[in-house]
């Protein structure tokens, strides 16, 4: 499928139209942002210039933009197809390394954490928040929400020892704490893990280690 007009292989149309709607696509193909779901934006409003868009199913014009939280500025028309993020756009802001072996996905790497774009039908690297209020990605503020003070504390801790130690990866530092080999270390496996869940995959660790 071309995310601007074409059928997904082996789903019918009105699958298509109205699973793509919860997409929010990572495309090489697009030189602009451009939203259609109510849901991932906010500031809905009407601009003095005009976007002119030719797609594999017709032309499309919208002088509307919508501001996406922790990305910025977008185009919105309710009409079109999906919501799609143009790859150029998005590595002008955040470092977008490609993970293959793995999850065969894109990351975007945020100051908020890795967004995972993954490769889905009609090899389309795609995220569905499918959430009702969703945004691009999870706020820290957010998962902080599930964790109390003290164990938010513990990940602080683990997090600023990842950093002191010149990022390890974190099995590496899990093994220096299973060791002992930092004396009277009071970070533990369990703030370690902690770290992971509400902070995320650590930023500066997978820039060093990312090709």
């Amino acid at each position: 499928m071309n995310w601007m007009g074409t059928q997904i292989t082996g789903v019918s149309a009105a699958q298509t139209r109205d699973a793509v709607r919860d997409w929010i696509l990572l495309d090489s193909e697009p030189s602009v942002d451009l939203f259609c779901n109510p849901a991932y934006v906010t500031n809905i409003h009407k601009v003095d210039e005009q976007l002119v868009l030719a797609t594999n199913a017709g032309s499309l014009t919208t002088n509307l933009k919508a501001t996406i939280p922790e990305y910025g500025e977008v185009w919105y028309d309710p009409k079109a197809m999906t919501n799609a993020l143009s790859l150029a756009n998005m590595t002008d802001k955040h470092h977008v390394p490609f993970h293959a072996m793995n999850d065969n996905a894109l990351v975007a790497l945020t100051p908020q954490g890795p967004t995972h774009f993954v490769c889905g039908p009609g090899n389309l690297y795609y995220k569905n928040p499918n959430h009702k209020k969703a945004i691009l990605v999870e706020t820290l503020h957010e998962n902080m929400k599930f964790y109390t003070p003290r164990q938010v504390g513990r990940a602080r801790q683990a997090k600023k020892l990842l950093h002191t130690l010149a990022c390890p990866t974190v099995q590496d530092l899990k093994s220096i704490i299973r060791m002992n080999s930092i004396k009277n270390c009071p970070v533990t496996i369990d703030d370690i893990n902690l770290a992971d869940k509400i902070f995320g995959k650590d930023i500066d660790s997978l820039k060093g280690k990312t090709t």
